[in-house]
Protein backbone atom coordinates (compact mmCIF):
# COMPACT_ATOMS: atom_id res chain seq x y z
CA UNK A 1 0.00 0.00 0.00
CA UNK A 2 2.97 2.23 1.09
CA UNK A 3 4.47 1.47 -2.55
CA UNK A 4 1.08 2.00 -4.54
CA UNK A 5 1.10 5.75 -2.92
CA UNK A 6 4.49 6.46 -3.78
CA UNK A 7 6.00 5.87 0.16
CA UNK A 8 9.34 4.18 0.38
CA UNK A 9 9.73 2.99 3.63
CA UNK A 10 12.78 0.54 3.26
CA UNK A 11 15.08 2.76 4.38
CA UNK A 12 13.23 3.96 7.99
CA UNK A 13 13.66 2.53 10.94
CA UNK A 14 12.13 3.15 14.49
CA UNK A 15 14.08 5.69 16.74
CA UNK A 16 12.85 6.77 20.04
CA UNK A 17 11.04 9.98 19.96
CA UNK A 18 13.35 11.80 22.07
CA UNK A 19 16.31 10.89 19.56
CA UNK A 20 14.24 12.86 16.99
CA UNK A 21 11.89 15.31 18.54
CA UNK A 22 12.80 19.13 19.13
CA UNK A 23 11.77 21.74 21.79
CA UNK A 24 8.04 23.11 20.35
CA UNK A 25 7.50 20.42 17.91
CA UNK A 26 4.27 18.76 17.62
CA UNK A 27 3.87 14.93 18.74
CA UNK A 28 1.31 12.97 17.10
CA UNK A 29 1.11 9.44 18.51
CA UNK A 30 -0.62 6.70 15.96
CA UNK A 31 -1.93 3.35 18.06
CA UNK A 32 -4.26 2.46 19.62
CA UNK A 33 -2.79 2.13 23.10
CA UNK A 34 -0.55 5.04 22.44
CA UNK A 35 -2.18 7.87 24.96
CA UNK A 36 -1.79 5.24 27.56
CA UNK A 37 1.99 5.44 27.03
CA UNK A 38 3.06 8.96 25.71
CA UNK A 39 3.57 10.90 28.54
CA UNK A 40 6.17 8.26 29.57
CA UNK A 41 8.16 8.76 26.24
CA UNK A 42 8.16 12.25 26.34
CA UNK A 43 7.14 15.46 28.52
CA UNK A 44 3.99 17.24 28.29
CA UNK A 45 6.32 20.46 27.24
CA UNK A 46 5.32 19.70 23.94
CA UNK A 47 2.02 19.36 22.08
CA UNK A 48 0.64 16.43 21.51
CA UNK A 49 -1.82 14.44 19.58
CA UNK A 50 -3.24 10.97 20.09
CA UNK A 51 -4.78 9.39 16.62
CA UNK A 52 -6.20 5.85 17.14
CA UNK A 53 -6.05 4.00 14.43
CA UNK A 54 -6.60 0.85 14.12
CA UNK A 55 -3.86 -1.53 13.03
CA UNK A 56 -4.15 -3.83 10.26
CA UNK A 57 -1.79 -6.14 10.20
CA UNK A 58 -3.62 -8.66 12.67
CA UNK A 59 -6.58 -8.44 9.92
CA UNK A 60 -3.50 -8.55 7.20
CA UNK A 61 -5.55 -8.00 4.10
CA UNK A 62 -4.97 -5.15 1.41
CA UNK A 63 -8.08 -3.37 2.32
CA UNK A 64 -7.38 -2.94 5.99
CA UNK A 65 -4.07 -1.59 4.64
CA UNK A 66 -5.43 1.02 2.43
CA UNK A 67 -8.06 1.56 5.58
CA UNK A 68 -5.36 2.54 7.38
CA UNK A 69 -3.63 4.39 4.79
CA UNK A 70 -6.47 6.67 4.14
CA UNK A 71 -7.59 7.72 7.75
CA UNK A 72 -4.00 8.40 8.12
CA UNK A 73 -3.33 10.63 4.86
CA UNK A 74 -6.97 12.03 5.96
CA UNK A 75 -5.92 13.07 9.17
CA UNK A 76 -2.83 14.47 8.23
CA UNK A 77 -4.18 16.56 5.75
CA UNK A 78 -6.17 18.28 8.03
CA UNK A 79 -3.78 18.50 10.58
CA UNK A 80 -1.39 20.35 7.87
CA UNK A 81 -4.19 22.57 7.18
CA UNK A 82 -4.44 23.81 10.57
CA UNK A 83 -0.85 23.96 11.02
CA UNK A 84 0.63 25.35 7.67
CA UNK A 85 1.43 29.22 7.98
CA UNK A 86 3.37 31.39 5.09
CA UNK A 87 6.83 30.61 7.07
CA UNK A 88 6.16 26.80 7.49
CA UNK A 89 4.50 26.04 3.81
CA UNK A 90 2.99 22.16 3.94
CA UNK A 91 5.18 19.65 2.36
Amino acid sequence: VARRHGLTLDEHEARHVRGVARRGDLIVAVCDNAYEHHDAYEPATRPQLHWSVPDPAPIDTDAAFEDAFTELQARVDRLTTLVATDDHPSA
